[in-house]
């Protein structure tokens, strides 16, 4: 399930979206925009991206660290996620991108 969700992500504002077709789990990062941005930078807008995310309340994708940097973790691993499940999160997932400071 973690393929089609991490392409849909992938299609958002700004995220990074990597991951093995045969996992079900990635991983995406929120790079800053702007030269010049520092990898503190790209690891507080992932940071903050995953804060406004949760917020939102329709899905929760907790941070982790993938090759030392900050990362936000997508897991559809449930046997009872359906693909409308899926795409009930990446569209939330895509709006709050949309409307979120993190954007900015």
């Amino acid at each position: 399930m973690l393929t089609p969700s991490s392409r849909v992500l992938g299609g958002c504002p700004a995220p990074n979206c990597c991951g093995s077709p045969r996992s079900t789990r990635g991983w995406c990062v929120f790079r800053t925009r702007g030269h010049g941005a520092s990898d503190a930078d790209h690891d507080r807008r992932t940071d903050e991206a995953i804060a406004a995310i949760a917020a939102e309340g329709e899905a929760f994708f907790g941070g982790t660290a993938w090759r030392g940097r900050r990362a936000m973790q997508v897991s559809a691993c449930n046997w009872q996620t359906s693909e409308r499940d899926v795409k009930r999160a990446v569209d939330s997932v895509a709006e709050v991108l949309k409307v979120a400071k993190v954007l900015r």
